[in-house]
């Protein structure tokens, strides 16, 4: 993954070293350079054109109707046009045959490549993966009984949003699902339908049995030295003593209070503006200044001892997350792992707070706005 440049030039002259020996490289996006030899011989494919690529596709259409325990797999749709309803025996809306499930699923496509693929998705696997999420939730209406295969229109119309879900691109690192709970519980369609509210904040340790549920991938050092690295990038240095000091550092409630007491202007002085150090963007920090807000907040997390009995690597930690681009490096230093090294978050606001919430951090109260 961290292989240096001079390894894929190096592979390509071992012709020049071993008789009788060819390397041959199957690349998706060359960069300039590549084998620092320009007289190379390549063979160039061009990418899938738009009929090209629903063709491909087309050639594997899925099931409108999923297989389930209760219904057999082996015969989703019908080859005739027999009168077999979507929903039941009242329902007048048959259930489609196998050639409109193909004319649908290539309209389908066709739509999909208009709105991601084309520009997200010119691989014909991540056009095939982009499909295949959003097939089941396209042909909701459909197994719900309110369209017909016949009337893609107004199945776009009515899918509208489906299509500018940015989710399907980019997911996030926190799985956001959670799994349906283990015990069984008996309750009425009419509670059901009522909204659960809390007024009051919940502590920490109900936030970090809430995310328990659902595990980042991220390792539990690496989620803290990220929450560390959001606050080294929108935390002003000179208020590390304040809010991460064991000596002078103040309680939560106060960390909280801190960004509202503005200094009072002087007599005949306007007022400055104060922009929110969130839309200012992320600011260069060093590596041990990071390092010193880890200690802080490991404390302060739910479960601290996990580091110590785990023994873990934080260098390893950080070189993980600059190789999964959550930190970028922006100064030139040799060792990216030197203390003196800059770096800088590439990680927003919701994803730091989903993290902290997964470790029993609330970042809200480590932030002075």
């Amino acid at each position: 993954r961290d292989a240096p440049p001079t390894l894929v030039p190096a592979l390509a002259r071992l012709g020049e070293v071993i008789p009788n020996m060819t390397t041959v490289f199957v690349v998706t996006s060359p960069r300039p350079h590549f084998l620092h030899n320009p007289g190379a011989p390549h063979i160039h494919f061009p990418p899938y054109t738009k009929a090209e690529a629903v063709a491909i596709l087309s050639r594997s259409v899925p099931s409108i109707y999923p297989s389930s325990p209760t219904e057999p797999a082996s015969a989703p749709e019908t080859d005739s046009n027999d009168n077999v309803s979507a929903e039941g025996e009242n329902n007048i809306i048959p259930r489609p045959t196998a050639k409109e499930t193909a004319e649908l699923y290539s309209r389908f496509l066709s739509a999909v490549w208009d709105t991601f693929a084309k520009y997200a998705g010119r691989d014909i696997l991540s056009f095939r993966r982009i499909a295949m999420t959003m097939w089941p939730r396209f042909t909701a209406p459909i197994r719900a009984g309110l369209y017909g295969p016949r009337e893609f229109q107004r199945l776009l119309t009515s899918q509208r949003p489906l299509f500018r879900d940015e989710s399907l691109l980019t997911p996030s690192i926190v799985d956001t699902s959670l799994p349906p709970p283990s015990t069984a519980t008996t309750i009425t369609p009419a509670k059901s339908l009522l909204p659960t509210t809390t007024i009051s904040k919940p502590s920490t340790n109900t936030l970090a049995s809430k995310h328990a549920l659902t595990t980042p991938p991220l390792p539990y050092t690496s989620r803290i030295l990220l929450i560390a690295a959001y606050l080294a990038s929108y935390t002003p240095a000179r208020l590390d003593t304040v809010l991460f000091a064991k000596s002078s550092g103040p309680t939560k409630k106060r960390r909280k209070n801190l960004g509202g007491n503005a200094t009072k202007p002087r007599p005949g002085t306007a007022a400055r503006r104060k922009l929110n150090r969130k839309l200012l963007g992320p600011q260069a920090f060093v590596m041990e200044r990071c390092l010193a807000i880890f200690w802080a907040l490991r404390e302060e997390a739910s479960g601290g001892g996990k580091a110590e009995a785990g023994g873990a690597d934080i260098l390893a930690a950080i070189a993980a997350l600059g190789s999964l681009r959550l930190l970028g490096k922006t100064s030139k230093v040799a060792d990216p792992l030197e203390g003196g090294c800059k770096w800088k978050v590439n990680v927003g606001w919701e994803v730091v707070r989903g993290v902290g919430r997964s470790v029993g951090i609330e970042v809200e109260e480590w932030i002075i706005e």
